[in-house]
């Protein structure tokens, strides 16, 4: 175990820095990771950041093949006051799995309790080389990069095991989570300005490819916004999907155009795409533009119990499964969807908007409840 503590440019008042001749205790601190061979720590080593300190230039590679899943190794936080701030101007903060073309299935890292900021000329927070495997994050803040969490899945193994719990990924300019994982979890986490480009390309959740990945209990604000008004995504999926759960989940936008979507599981790109065992409950959508929960290729979707409310005159599929058009070959078919007890809030209706889509064959769509008018801004529509 050791311990740093640094006094950068943000450490709280009374911070006292450490030296790195010190023996790394937390009576005697060292100040920062030089001289320490974070790679070749034995399995379970932890790195304690004092609380109310500051380093500045953090940029740390791991590829740490004693670590496992049970036995990690842990970055963390000790003392009290505000959470260690990691700054990094350039380049990327954590860069976990190696370095590119990285093939072994390393895995067993925790970051927790963590500010990681990358000043607004950072790169990525978070990068996740090729293969890794049960990386977690654990109230971690990540912002003021280009990318909060980047996955880039490689062969033979992919991203597997990613945990997102409790954090903030906020004013990341172009994505606050981008890429292709599988057998991962982000829930409890709040996102929020993100892409503050508007850039329809860029999402607070850009999900690329995977299987059985949860998307849970997560809130979303203003992401994509310029201006107070949305014009870009919020959760985007592309690729080849087997097994997404999106639940439980809050988008929150005040105005939003055409170009703004709320969940897109959705094809967008040349190759083939397919979206299997898809489950979309839960979720609240507030207005956003053209389609708030939005889905093609995307065979037995099911969804079920989610509000979008829309409180804006502007045109919008608030529920739309066939969406832009539907699937085309080689794509994955648009049928037996299933959409039931939903509820569409529309204050002032575009006498274009359509509540509820579903026109792909064999769609069930049963008990759902579309509110207009004064009425749906109270009871089951109150925000």
């Amino acid at each position: 175990m050791y311990h740093f503590s640094d006094c950068q440019a943000g450490a709280a008042a009374g911070c006292i820095a450490g030296n790195n001749a010190n023996p790394g205790t937390q009576a005697s601190p060292k100040q920062n990771l030089s001289g320490v061979s974070v790679n070749t720590l034995p399995a379970g080593s932890q790195l304690l950041f004092a609380r109310g300190g500051s380093w500045a230039g953090f940029s740390l590679s791991l590829h740490n093949l004693n670590a496992t899943p049970s036995q990690p190794l842990v970055f963390d936080a000790y003392g009290s006051g505000a959470a260690p701030l990691l700054r990094t101007s350039s380049g990327t903060a954590f860069s976990v799995g190696g370095n590119w073309g990285n093939t072994t299935d390393d895995g067993g890292y925790t970051l927790r309790n963590l500010r990681l900021d990358g000043q607004g000329t950072g790169h990525w927070g978070v990068w996740l080389v090729q293969n890794v495997r049960n990386v977690t994050l654990d109230n971690v803040e990540i912002t003021g990069f280009q990318i909060g969490v980047n996955s880039s899945r490689g062969s033979p193994y992919g991203v597997t095991g990613l945990a997102i719990r409790n954090s903030r990924i906020s004013r990341n300019s172009e994505m606050g989570i981008l890429g292709a994982y599988s057998d991962s979890v982000i829930e409890g986490t709040t996102f929020e300005n993100n892409n503050f480009s508007g850039s329809f390309f860029n999402h607070a959740i850009y999900y690329s490819n995977g299987v059985r990945t949860v998307i849970r209990n997560n809130v979303f604000t203003n992401n994509s916004t310029v201006d107070g008004v949305c014009t870009g995504g919020n959760v985007t999926a592309h690729g080849v999907i087997d097994g997404l759960t999106i639940e439980g989940n809050r988008i929150t936008q005040a105005a939003a155009t055409a170009t703004c979507y709320g969940f897109a599981i959705t094809t967008g790109y040349t190759t083939t795409e397919e979206f299997r065992n898809v489950v979309i409950r839960g979720n609240t959508v507030i207005n956003v533009g053209m389609g708030g929960i939005a889905a093609n290729a995307a065979p037995g979707i099911l969804v079920e119990n989610n509000r979008v409310i829309n409180t804006q005159p502007t045109v919008q599929y608030s529920i739309w499964v066939g969406a832009n058009g539907g699937s085309k070959a080689p794509d994955a078919a648009d049928r037996d969807a299933v959409v039931r007890n939903n509820t569409v809030c529309l204050t002032r209706p575009h006498v274009k908007s359509v509540p509820i889509s579903a026109s792909v064959p064999g769609a069930h769509v049963s008990n759902n409840t579309v509110i207009t008018g004064p009425s749906a801004q109270t009871g089951a529509c109150a925000i």
